[in-house]
């Protein structure tokens, strides 16, 4: 295997680099873009497929686009994948040529504010959120990080996983989410959760996994599936690069550190993005954790 020559970026705005003024009012990625910051750091190429609004579906959609620009450029990058909020939703939609930006695929939380301006597909998002709840949305999300990580390890690419936006990590209610005078609470960890809910089950219950009886000796027999928190302790096992200690990721990284973003701090966060001066002191943590310079 040839050095590593280059990073590829994948995410959402918050890697995009959204309204800095580089992106000529968001045409284009920004330059500074923390990892196109530690890309001219090492000497890298660059390479930032990251989109506004992109849900975790489309990051997957592009990473295997992107293993193809990879193998006709001949390159041996880093893929550097910045997991979004796992409320946005991307999925294909036949009716949405010539409506969506990425056809057939349909950012159906976009959608949810009309961004197509055509109703039919407004109508059939709203009808997809009302079925597809919040720990629908999580598992979708979960099982992508997993799939996407499994294909690039099958094809040899090197992945550093990290959280763009962590609020799929937590159980955040609505006003979690507003800034007042106050820093917004945080709700449990959701591999806390796991492992309550497994805990739960292993203390007070018998239970079954395919048909065989598991845990203590008794009458009462309950159907339990232990695929999501096996899912999560394999989602931990890939290579991740932390914000914090609860790591909530690169947004609340931002906020918990006073840096600047846009807009004003007096909107919802989910509508925030860290400016230029925040990019680069994110760029210098990634630097001095040395998680790219011991790959290189």
């Amino acid at each position: 295997m040839t050095k590593h020559d280059s990073i590829f970026t994948f995410g959402c705005s918050l890697s995009y680099g959204a309204d800095h003024k580089s992106t000529n009012n968001n045409v284009r990625p920004s330059d500074d873009a923390y990892t196109n910051i530690v890309a001219k750091h090492y000497n890298l190429q660059h390479y930032n497929f990251s989109v506004n609004g992109h849900s975790n579906q489309d990051i997957a959609r592009q990473v295997l686009i992107a293993t193809n620009i990879q193998k006709e450029k001949k390159l041996n990058p880093i893929y550097w994948i910045g997991w979004t909020k796992y409320k946005h939703l991307g999925l294909a939609h036949p009716i949405g040529k010539d409506k969506t930006l990425q056809w057939p695929y349909v950012r159906v939380h976009n959608e949810l504010i009309g961004n197509s301006n055509n109703d039919e597909i407004q109508k059939w998002a709203k009808d997809v959120y009302r079925v597809v709840d919040k720990m629908s949305r999580f598992v979708l999300s979960a099982n992508t990080v997993l799939q996407v990580n499994s294909m690039c390890k099958m094809k040899g690419i090197t992945v550093i996983n990290s959280f763009n936006s962590a609020t799929w990590k937590t159980e955040c209610t609505p006003s979690n989410y507003h800034i007042q005078d106050k820093m917004p609470g945080r709700e449990i960890l959701i591999e806390d959760w796991f492992e309550k809910y497994t805990e739960e089950f292993d203390k007070n219950y018998n239970y079954v996994i395919n048909g065989t009886k598991v845990g203590k000796s008794g009458k009462s027999y309950k159907t339990f599936d232990p695929y999501l928190r096996l899912l999560w302790q394999e989602i931990k096992q890939f290579k991740w690069f932390e914000w914090g200690a609860d790591d909530l990721g690169f947004q609340m990284w931002c906020r918990d550190n006073n840096l600047d973003m846009y807009p004003e701090k007096n909107q919802n966060i989910s509508t925030w993005h860290p400016d230029e001066k925040a990019h680069h002191a994110a760029a210098k943590k990634i630097i001095n954790s040395n998680t790219i310079g011991e790959l290189l």
